[in-house]
């Protein structure tokens, strides 16, 4: 299953959040990434409790992007694409390597960029949950590579 979050204002993590505590509650594992947040946002004090959840987070505060000098913002690239692949390494060992597998759907839901639940809840049942908060906002800022994360 997959599930898109997007457009102005509240409501996407909390969504994502959700998605998280009813896939650990269901006994999911979960894999839990925030992008450009540290572990000072109240919500993964409370996600690194859940032992089906495994949490990653950026490594420190990065403040607004626009308000970073270059250098800042090549160090946050860099430590979000390390993140990136933390997890996607994770999924591959954790779900069996076929979880991440790029289809047309996931690619029409990106155009589209809407709230979509795609693909067969079985699998996700089977598999486990990989939740990427603020990847849609780190690859609208270019700190993560579109083809990076199609290619994966």
């Amino acid at each position: 299953m997959i599930q898109i979050y997007t457009g102005d204002g509240k409501g996407k993590t909390q969504s994502a959040i959700g998605a998280t505590i009813r896939g650990a509650g269901h006994g999911l594992p979960v894999l839990f990434c925030q992008f450009l947040k540290d572990d000072s946002s109240g919500e993964i004090s409370i996600l690194k409790e859940l032992k089906e959840v495994e949490v990653f987070h950026a490594p420190k505060d990065y403040g607004f992007y626009f308000q970073m000098s270059e250098e800042e913002k090549a160090f946050t690239k860099k430590e979000a694409k390390l993140l990136f692949n933390q997890v996607i390494e994770k999924a591959k060992v954790k779900f069996d390597g076929d979880f991440l597998k790029r289809n047309e759907e996931f690619d029409s839901a990106i155009a589209k960029s809407s709230v979509t639940t795609l693909g067969d809840r079985e699998e996700m049942a089977v598999k486990g949950i990989i939740v990427f908060d603020e990847l849609l906002v780190a690859l609208d800022l270019g700190i993560l590579e579109e083809d990076d994360v199609r290619n994966t």
